[in-house]
C-alpha cells in the first residue's frame, strides 16, 4: 500500500510539471473519496517546502528564472490542495496561491530585493496550509473520521512549525506545547488509536489558537501574546503598528487601549510597559512591510480578540 501511494503522487507530481493544474485537480479529485488520499496529498505538501528550497537557492544564485519556476511549482501543488479544502481553507488556500503567483512575477521582473521578501511569503503560506489542515481536521473530526483527523492534525502541527522556521524564530512555549500536542494525538488517531474526545478537542483548540496568533511577514511573526509584562508589550506595540499601517487606525487605537488594560488587570508597571513599547515600536518599525496577505493576517489576529 506505501508503494502504491508513493507511486501516486509521483505520477501526480509529474503531472504537475507536464500537464498543469487543471488536469492534476482532475486526476486528484478521482481518488479524493479514498483514506489514501490524505497520504497522498501530504505526499504532494511535503514538495513545496522543497520547491520554496528551491526557490530561496536561486534567488541567492541569481538565477531569477529558476526561482520564479520553483515559486509557480509550489503554487501548483497548493492548487491541487485547494479542492479537498473546507470553504474557510480555500479562501486561506487561494490566497496564499496569489502571494506566490505575486512573488514569481516579481522574481521574472527583477523586483524583489531580499531574501526576506521569500522567507515572508513561505512563512505566510505555510500558516495558511496549517490553517488548512487544521479546518480539515476539525471537519473530520466531527464526522467522526478519526484516521483523516488524525493526518491533518500532524500535517498542521508540520506547517506551524515550518511557518515558524521559514520567519526565522524559535517556536514559543505555548506554540511548541501546541504543536507537540498535537503530533502526538495526531499520530495515535492516524494508525488507528483510540484517544479520548476532550483530549482531540483540547488539542484542536490549543493548536487552531497557536495558527491563528502566527502572523507572518515580520521579523516578530509568531510572537503571540506573552504572559509577561516585556514580552506582551511588546507584541501589543508591534500590533499596534502594524494595525495603523495597514490602515487600521480606530483598530489600533482600541488596540492599544485594551493591552494598556490588559496590563493594569495584571499588576504589571508602567516602567516595564514603557520600556516595552519603545522596544516594540522600533522592531515593529524596522521589519514590518504591509501588504495584501499581512495585513490580512493582522486583522485576523486583531479579530480573535473582539475589541469592543
Amino acid at each position: 500500500m506505501t508503494k502504491a501511494i508513493i507511486g501516486t503522487a509521483t505520477v501526480l507530481a509529474v503531472c504537475v510539471l507536464a500537464l498543469g493544474v487543471p488536469e492534476v485537480r482532475t486526476a486528484f479529485a478521482a481518488s479524493e473519496s479514498s483514506p489514501a488520499s490524505e497520504q497522498v496529498s501530504a505526499t504532494l505538501l511535503d514538495r513545496v517546502s522543497a520547491e520554496f528550497h528551491k526557490a530561496r537557492e536561486g534567488f541567492l544564485k541569481n538565477d531569477l528564472p529558476a526561482a520564479a519556476a520553483a515559486v509557480d511549482r509550489g503554487a501548483a501543488y497548493i492548487k491541487i490542495e485547494t479542492d479537498r479544502a473546507t470553504d474557510e481553507g480555500k479562501k486561506a488556500l487561494s490566497q496564499a496561491t496569489t502571494e506566490l503567483t505575486t512573488l514569481a512575477g516579481d522574481l521574472r521582473k527583477g523586483g524583489v530585493s531580499s531574501a526576506e521578501r521569500l522567507n515572508n511569503t513561505f512563512a505566510d503560506v505555510h500558516r495558511a496550509l496549517a490553517e488548512h489542515h487544521y479546518l480539515k481536521a476539525a471537519k473530520d473530526w466531527a464526522e467522526t473520521k478519526s484516521i483523516q483527523t488524525g493526518q491533518d492534525m500532524k500535517a498542521a502541527s508540520t506547517h506551524l512549525q515550518s511557518a515558524w522556521a521559514w520567519a526565522n524564530q524559535h517556536l514559543d512555549s505555548a506554540t511548541s506545547a501546541a504543536v507537540a500536542e498535537a503530533r502526538d494525538i495526531g499520530s495515535d488517531l492516524a494508525t488507528g488509536g483510540k484517544v479520548a474526545t476532550d483530549k482531540v478537542a483540547n488539542g484542536l483548540q490549543n493548536l487552531g489558537q497557536r495558527i491563528h496568533n502566527f502572523v507572518a511577514g515580520d521579523s516578530l511573526a509568531g510572537l503571540s501574546a506573552p504572559d509577561d509584562p516585556i514580552g506582551f508589550a511588546t507584541w501589543s506595540s508591534a500590533m499596534a503598528t502594524k494595525l495603523t499601517e495597514c490602515g487600521y487606525k480606530k483598530e489600533s487605537d482600541l488596540f492599544m487601549r485594551w493591552s494598556g488594560a490588559f496590563m493594569k488587570s495584571k499588576g504589571w508597571t508602567k516602567e516595564s510597559y514603557d520600556q516595552a513599547i519603545e522596544k516594540g515600536d522600533t522592531l515593529a518599525g524596522l521589519t514590518f512591510t504591509p501588504s495584501k496577505a499581512s495585513c490580512a493576517r493582522v486583522k485576523a489576529t486583531y479579530d480573535i480578540l473582539q475589541i469592543k
